[in-house]
C-alpha cells in the first residue's frame, strides 16, 4: 500500500523465474545477431537508445538524450570489446562512460540506467561473472548518487541476471537464431516502460557484439 490512495492485492501473483540460459556459444550467438540485425535494418518501430542499434542512425538536434548518449555508448562498446579480450587485471579506476550513462534521460529508469542494466544481464547469460560483477561494483554508486532507488532495484536484479519475461524472450529468441522469433520478440519491447525495452536490448545486444569481436 502507498499512502492511503493506491493499494496493490498481490495475493494471486504467481512467481515467475526465467530459466537458466548461456549463450556462451560464438557459431550460434554469430548466427542470431546476424538475423537480429537484418530485422532491425527493416524495424520501424524503434524508441530511445533502440535509434542507436539501426544501420547509419544519427540523432537529430532535438533528439537531446540519443545525442548525450552517442559519445558514452561508442565508448561502452569500445571498452567492452577490449575487456572481453584480454586476460590482465581489470583497472582499478571504474570508465568513464559508466558516470556518463547513470541517470540519463527522464523517467524512474532512465535510458543511461536501462542500458546498463542490459550490459549487466548480457554478462550474466555470457557467463563472465568477474566483468559483471567489476562494472557492477562501478555502477551501484554512480546510480545511488545520479539516480533513484527504483532505478538501483531494477539495476540489482540485473546484476544477478533477471529481468521481465519480454527481455529475455527477446534473449532467447536470437540465440534460437530464427527470424520470425525475433520478430515476435522485439514487438513486446515497447511495451517495457516508456523506452525501457529498448534501452535495455541496446545494452545487451552492445556487449554480445562485443563479445562476439
Amino acid at each position: 500500500q502507498v499512502g492511503r490512495s493506491i493499494r496493490f492485492p498481490l495475493a494471486h501473483c504467481l512467481r515467475w523465474k526465467p530459466g537458466d540460459l548461456s549463450i556462451a556459444n560464438p557459431k550460434r550467438l554469430n548466427h542470431g545477431l546476424t538475423v537480429f540485425h537484418n530485422v532491425m535494418s527493416g524495424h520501424n518501430e524503434v524508441v530511445g537508445l533502440g535509434h542507436h542499434l539501426l544501420p547509419g542512425f544519427a540523432p537529430a538536434p532535438d533528439q537531446y538524450v540519443l545525442r548525450a548518449a552517442e559519445i558514452p555508448l561508442y565508448d561502452a562498446r569500445i571498452w567492452l570489446a577490449n575487456a572481453l579480450r584480454v586476460t590482465s587485471p581489470l583497472p582499478g579506476s571504474p570508465p568513464g562512460w559508466i558516470k556518463d550513462l547513470c541517470g540519463l534521460g527522464p523517467g524512474l529508469t532512465p535510458s543511461g540506467d536501462d542500458f546498463l542494466a542490459g550490459v549487466l544481464i548480457a554478462l550474466h547469460v555470457l557467463d563472465e561473472t568477474e566483468l559483471k560483477q567489476y562494472l557492477w561494483q562501478a555502477i551501484e554508486p554512480q546510480i545511488r548518487e545520479h539516480s533513484n532507488p527504483i532505478s538501483l532495484a531494477h539495476l540489482s536484479m540485473a546484476a544477478r541476471g533477471l529481468q521481465g519475461a519480454t527481455i529475455h524472450g527477446v534473449m532467447n529468441a536470437i540465440y534460437l537464431g530464427c527470424e520470425t522469433h525475433i520478430e515476435s520478440a522485439i514487438g513486446g519491447l515497447s511495451n517495457v516502460g516508456h523506452t525501457s525495452g529498448w534501452d535495455m536490448i541496446t545494452g545487451i545486444v552492445t556487449t554480445l557484439d562485443a563479445w562476439l569481436n
